[in-house]
């Protein structure tokens, strides 16, 4: 299947140790961590019921990991729908309510505040992360490869 993930996988390095992303924090992120991160999380979002053209809304901070995600949409189909983290309840009930995602994904901190809203939109789908590789989209992505924990550097 051909789509925007597949053209730029087409244009990474041959050398799959090749950095992809080099962070303040001192992390480096290589293309081949890029190809597994990317493919487990895509994998997941279609465990999760994503399927091409649905709507993922996700309001986490900015981060490497947030980066996957959205490229892990592509892979899988989904179109990434980003909401700014400071969007309080009203103004993301209403973007949930009209772009109608099939999952949503926020911070840990905020999933109480964000359960209902989702449940009243009809989101089956809730999910947490945020940018120390907590919450349960990690987690549940990571049970995906047998238990073993693997860091996407």
């Amino acid at each position: 299947m051909s789509n925007l993930y597949s053209q730029f996988e087409a244009r990474f390095p041959e050398d799959p140790t090749a950095i992809f992303m080099d962070v303040d924090a001192g992390d480096t992120y290589t293309y081949e961590a890029l190809r597994r991160t990317t493919a487990r999380y895509a994998n997941l979002l279609a465990d999760l019921g994503v399927r091409r053209g649905d709507r993922v809304a996700v309001q986490v901070d900015k981060s490497p990991e947030a980066i996957f995600l959205y490229l892990a949409c592509l892979r899988a189909g989904g179109i990434f729908l980003p909401m700014n983290t400071a969007y309080r309840s009203g103004e993301v009930d209403y973007i949930l309510g009209d772009a109608e995602p099939k999952i949503f994904i926020c911070a840990p901190e905020r999933e109480a505040e964000m359960a209902g809203i989702a449940a009243r939109r009809g989101i089956a789908q809730l999910k947490t992360m945020d940018q120390a590789r907590q919450g349960s989209f990690f987690s549940r992505s990571e049970r995906k490869i047998g238990g073993v924990r693997h860091r996407s550097r």
